[in-house]
């Protein structure tokens, strides 16, 4: 639900909606990684990154994949925060 909500433009519904769906599966890194997109697209880059580091803390695996990197990366830079983006980008290409 939240990825068609988010897909027609309603971001603020598809967040509610990912995070009823962590209600229900607490550790699911696809949603989490969806609700990181949404507060992006919603101009809230700090709580993008805050879930992004929480689920590279709670799935050390999960920073093999590349994505979540890549979107700390962003979340970043829409920060200000340039050396670190780097250091993210780093880390995401070298695990691809």
């Amino acid at each position: 639900l939240g990825d068609s909500q988010s897909a027609a433009g309603t971001h603020d519904r598809a967040l509610e909606s990912y995070h009823r769906s962590l209600l229900l599966q607490p550790d699911y890194p696809r949603v989490q990684i969806s609700i990181a997109n949404t507060y992006r697209k919603l101009g809230r880059p700090s709580r993008a990154l805050a879930t992004l580091d929480r689920m590279i803390d709670m799935h050390p695996a999960s920073n093999q994949l590349g994505e979540p990197q890549l979107l700390r990366a962003q979340a970043l830079v829409d920060l200000g925060r340039r050396d670190e983006a780097v250091v993210a980008l780093r880390e995401a290409a070298e695990s691809l």
